[in-house]
């Protein structure tokens, strides 16, 4: 009996641990995550979209190729071009005090989340990353200027 006793004990005391840990795990993980989120916004081709039709104080940096910005899946009216492979050379071309929004285009959302995080560790605020990218924008059929 006191055998069974202390194998119950030792059971309970190892999944305890394990609950306390995973726990913490989970909470670290939120905390990252937050913090991601404090530092830059995700938006949908929705999203940006509303943004772009009541603010006049955005910023749009489309850090796609030269090829892709002026292909098929165009590019969104005001929008300046910007290589995302060319990062370092440009950032210092955007003031790091600015009140503008900046949003970040690419063709997916992964690079332009790079971009965004970039920025972000650089001390930029008010950063945006679209999610969806150009082609989220060309499915929903939102504006776009091309020059095939």
């Amino acid at each position: 009996m006191k055998r069974t006793l202390l194998k119950s004990l030792f059971c309970f005391i190892i999944s305890t641990l394990f609950f306390i840990n995973c726990q913490k795990a989970k909470s670290e993980q939120t905390a990252a995550e937050q913090s991601k989120q404090d530092n830059y916004q995700e938006l949908s081709v929705q999203e940006v979209n509303s943004l772009l039709q009541s603010s006049e104080d955005v910023l749009l940096i489309d850090v796609r190729t030269t090829e892709e910005y002026n292909g098929h899946l165009g590019h969104i009216a005001g929008s300046t071009l910007k290589p995302v492979q060319q990062i370092d050379n440009w950032i210092g071309e955007i003031d790091k005090d600015t009140a503008q929004t900046i949003v970040f285009i690419c063709r997916s959302g992964n690079r332009s989340g790079r971009a965004a995080q970039f920025f972000q560790e650089k001390g930029y605020s008010n950063l945006i990353n679209m999610t969806g990218g150009m082609l989220a924008w060309n499915k929903a059929n939102l504006p776009t200027e091309k020059d095939e």
